[in-house]
C-alpha cells in the first residue's frame, strides 16, 4: 500500500477484522469497495461500504447516502469507534 486512502482502508479493515467483523470486497462500475458488517445504533447488522475517490475515502451506508472524507488519523479514529458500538 503506497498512498494514503489505501493505508487508511488497510487500517480500517484490519481493525473490523481483529474485532470479529466481516469484511469483504465488491467490485461496482469497476470500482473495488471495501465491505464491512457493522452494528448500528439501533442495534441491527448493517453494511458500510468504503471506495476510494481521488484523495478521498468514500463511505457508503444501505440507504445510498454517502460522505467524502480525507483519510487522516481523526477521520479513522472515527471509523474505529464504530466498532465500539
Amino acid at each position: 500500500m503506497t498512498n494514503p486512502t489505501e493505508r487508511f482502508l488497510e487500517m480500517v479493515k484490519v481493525h473490523f477484522e481483529e474485532k470479529g467483523y466481516s469484511v469483504g470486497w465488491t467490485k461496482i462500475n469497476d470500482a473495488k469497495q471495501m465491505v464491512v458488517q457493522v452494528k448500528s445504533e439501533s442495534g441491527y447488522f448493517v453494511s458500510a461500504k468504503f471506495g476510494i475517490q481521488g484523495e478521498h475515502i468514500i463511505i457508503y451506508d444501505e440507504w445510498g447516502r454517502s460522505v467524502a472524507v480525507k483519510p487522516t488519523k481523526a477521520n479513522l479514529e472515527d471509523v474505529k469507534s464504530w466498532a465500539e458500538s
